[in-house]
């Protein structure tokens, strides 16, 4: 698992690039399946009866509704089918085909009817909720509706409290009103009576109906729209397997199947690529940003519809593709160690469904990408198209949404063992966001995080303001604290108080004592991991946790700093306490005759910048002595 982390002034944030599923069971299963999960036919309505308390009760018993009834699993013959309650069991007698393999299940009729559907290869249909795919050009064809005047406004002089005009409506009343700026004019005022009424010739809420699209890709790289249910060809795409990065309506027919010129072209298909699968799916507030899917081969094509009002043909799409970029990755990883897999299997693996749209998945929306590297796309109310990988249990061959008693909202898999997974995406991560984001709350500001390798801890320094009532005074090497006496209402200034605490990446939790405070008046200039030479490993090596100081006593004194080293190591945990194996031992910490602002290793040696001097330390006798340092 990869982990970065960065800082802000407030929380700390948790990048976590490829996410891990919280499975709720893993069950093993022979062959490699695609599944389907249908509702239970809704019964007829029946006239109200009489309250009863005892079907009050029994209704207030199901929190959940709409909840899958049955798990249909497809093999390369047959198909299974499961019922899902408390308990996943198997059905003999279902009333669904088991002797074919199933690519879909689902409702029809609101839900009166269960429709088991066979299979389909290069087609997909669309519902368009965005209303980019129109024929007509509505920029030229609707007329441009007058706008309604807004109201005068109400002539009004302001005047101060005591009746006397300002300078500015004096200078009006001598020099005349000034011209308004073209470009920047302020909007207009209205009162609470004119709002509503403006308000509905301001804006207009368009409602947009449904309209239903066919895509087809073929053989000989085409792809077509036709519109449902006239089957009338809308756009066409020729080479849309080469990846352009616009598609543009060829505005041209294929030949019809059989021709030759169609047999005369088939030379040069061959080295195209094949078009395994295409999607499409409106993803976005409101499903209004349509994406095309495409798996070409070992590659996937991103393209977003955008509407394209200059096409001449008539009766074609006002609209064009443009490509998305993203870093998914197909492929697979092959090894020399690795035993090469079985031709037909392959194939097969290939021509499964990989690309499976679903809607709420602990609130999101979007895509799973099914292969070797799956992948998750979701687009949030943000409008970005986020892919996170999830690599965690390998290949995966199937993915379907599943909502149950025991997953709310959570989803089903297949990996490439066979087993089945019930999962749930883990809610307290933020998935609109290049990687997945948790934010940890500190109550501080944060500084610096450095990740320690040997106990496998964060260490991360923060401060917290404090107020300061008192001064420093230096009567040559003593210190003396001057308090300062104010009024009881008097706001005294604050002062940064540094601290040191290591983190848990478990439960991102302090580790107990672990806290390392610093003097007041000392902030922290630079965190580092060392590898000083040491006597006690078998490498001659040992990880430490360097940090260089400086004490701002202010402009009249003389900044000096100090080096502190620090070593994490290994105790036996408190009872009911797990995250107390770890402490920190202070291993070095002396002042130095300057401001400590940088910390790096050479070959053991520790190297620092203290002041306008580079001088460098090396361990001797669990001591740190002075080795050579050099004037800058």
């Amino acid at each position: 698992m990869e982990v970065r982390l960065l800082c802000n002034e407030l929380p700390k944030i948790l990048l976590r690039r490829r996410r891990r599923d919280g499975a709720i069971r893993t069950q093993r299963q022979p062959g490699k399946a695609l599944t389907a999960k249908p509702h239970l036919p809704k019964p007829p309505k029946k006239a109200e009866e009489s309250g009863d308390p005892a079907s009050e009760d029994k209704a207030a018993e199901q929190p959940l509704t709409n909840t899958h009834a049955f798990l249909i699993l497809s093999r390369a013959d047959s198909s299974m089918i499961l019922q899902t309650d408390q308990e996943i069991n198997e059905l003999d007698h279902s009333g669904f085909s088991t002797q074919n393999p199933t690519v879909f299940a689902g409702n029809l009729g609101d839900g009166r009817y269960v429709l088991q559907k066979a299979k389909i290869l290069s087609v997909c249909v669309y519902k368009d909720m965005s209303g980019l795919f129109t024929t007509r050009n509505e920029e030229q064809d609707e007329p441009a509706k007058p706008q309604k005047p807004l109201p005068p406004p109400k002539e009004s002089v302001d005047m101060s409290s005591n009746g006397v005009l300002d300078d500015d409506d004096e200078d009006e009343l001598l020099y005349g009103e000034s011209e308004e700026n073209p470009i920047q004019k302020e909007p207009v005022r209205m009162t609470s009576k004119e709002a509503p009424s403006d308000a509905k010739s301001m804006f207009e809420i368009k409602e947009v109906a449904p309209t239903y699209w066919l895509f087809v890709a073929r053989e000989n790289g085409v792809l077509e729209i036709y519109s449902l249910p006239e089957y009338k060809l809308c756009f066409l795409v020729k080479n849309f397997p080469m990846g352009q990065k616009v598609l543009v309506d060829s505005v041209q027919m294929t030949a019809p199947s059989g021709t030759k010129s169609e047999k005369l072209s088939d030379m040069s298909h061959e080295s195209m690529p094949v078009v395994h699968e295409i999607l499409v799916v409106g993803l976005g507030i409101r499903h209004s940003r349509p994406v095309l899917l495409a798996r070409v081969d070992e590659d996937l094509l991103i393209y977003e519809a955008f509407p394209f009002y200059e096409t001449q043909r008539e009766g074609h799409l006002k609209l064009r593709f443009k490509k998305m970029s993203h870093d998914i990755f197909l492929r697979e990883r092959k090894y020399k160690t690795q035993k090469p897999e079985n031709e037909e299997e392959e194939k097969a693996f290939q021509s499964r469904q990989w690309l499976h749209p679903f809607s709420d998945i602990s609130g999101y929306s979007g895509v799973f990408l099914c292969g070797y590297q799956p992948y998750w796309l979701f687009m949030s109310s943000r409008g970005e198209l986020r892919c996170h990988p999830m690599f965690v249990d390998g290949p995966i061959y199937c993915f379907a949404p599943f909502h149950n008693v025991n997953c709310p909202k959570g989803f089903l898999h297949f990996n490439k063992k066979g087993e089945l997974r019930i999962s749930t995406l883990p809610t307290h991560l933020t998935y609109d966001a290049p990687w997945p984001v948790r934010k940890v709350p500190l109550r501080c500001t944060p500084h610096f995080v450095n990740y320690h390798v040997d106990s496998k801890t964060y260490c991360v320094v923060t401060s917290q303001p404090d107020p300061c009532n008192h001064l420093v005074r230096f009567t040559g090497e003593d210190k003396e604290y001057e308090l300062l006496e104010r009024d009881s209402r008097y706001i005294f200034p604050t002062m940064d108080k540094f601290s040191l605490q290591l983190l848990s990446p478990v439960s991102w939790e302090t580790i107990p004592n672990t806290r390392v405070d610093l003097d007041e008046w000392e902030h922290l200039t630079c965190l580092k991991n060392v590898m000083l030479s040491s006597e006690g490993t078998t490498t001659g090596m040992k990880g430490y946790l360097a940090l260089g100081t400086n004490y701002c006593y202010g402009e009249d004194v003389t900044s000096r700093g100090r080096i502190i080293i620090l070593d994490i190591i290994d105790v036996v945990p408190e009872p009911g306490q797990p995250l107390t194996k770890n402490k920190i031992k202070i291993v070095y910490s002396k002042e130095q005759k300057g401001p400590v602002t940088a910390l790096s290793q050479v070959v053991g040696f520790l190297l620092s910048a203290i002041g306008q001097k580079v001088k460098a330390f090396i361990e001797d006798s669990c001591h740190i002595s002075l080795e050579w340092h050099h004037n800058l």
